[in-house]
């Protein structure tokens, strides 16, 4: 019961210094306490800061659940890492980190494209990278390059797509592995990149 008082209490001090922050702190502390708070072996104030304020603070700033889940992938190599490891947190961190997945998952990915149209491709992009399923990231991102495409932003829809036949090709399933990289072929090919299709 104290241990977590204690780690509350550590919590609510880390929220309350970063809304004293100037922005340009702000954002450097944003990007970074994580990986500080686990190289320097504050494990304690590390498992702490993985709450939904610092979520919510993270989203807030990054349009994205992506910085956050990159910090629970910080927080959970920690707790693996301690002697002995810290099995409760490897656990939390974990259902976090996989409830972030679902989340991103269940995101149509036409929702992404329409993120992406009005300017939000870093948001949409954070979404599509949290999917769990390969070849619904597949799709997300080709929906993204299309909206981007139709939207004048050609130059931005080829750099996503650059990046879709590794992913493609990582699909375990070979039909769905195959049909993923077609529909690759195809978009690069709308797109007047011939040679990548």
């Amino acid at each position: 019961m104290q241990d977590n008082l204690d780690l509350k209490s550590a919590a609510g001090s880390l929220h309350d210094r970063f809304a004293r922050l100037d922005p340009e702190r702000r954002a450097y502390m944003l990007q970074t306490l994580a990986v500080h708070l686990r190289n320097a072996g504050q494990y304690r104030r590390l498992y702490a800061l993985i709450d939904k304020p610092w979520m919510e603070l993270k989203r807030e700033q990054t349009a994205s659940h992506r910085a956050f889940a990159q910090d629970v992938e910080v927080a959970l190599q920690a707790a693996e890492a301690e002697q002995p490891p810290q099995v409760v947190q490897e656990v939390r961190c974990s259902l976090i980190y996989a409830t972030l997945g679902k989340l991103a998952t269940n995101c149509p990915p036409v929702a992404l494209a329409v993120l992406a149209y009005v300017g939000q491709v870093e948001a949409a992009r954070g979404l599509a990278a949290l999917m769990q399923d390969r070849a619904r990231q597949v799709e997300a991102y080709l929906e993204m390059a299309a909206a981007l495409g139709a939207g004048a932003h050609a130059a931005a829809a080829q750099s996503m797509l650059s990046e879709l036949p590794a992913l493609a090709r990582s699909i375990e399933d070979p039909s769905t592995r195959s049909a993923s990289l077609t529909r690759v072929s195809y978009a690069f090919a709308e797109q007047g990149g011939l040679q990548q299709a």
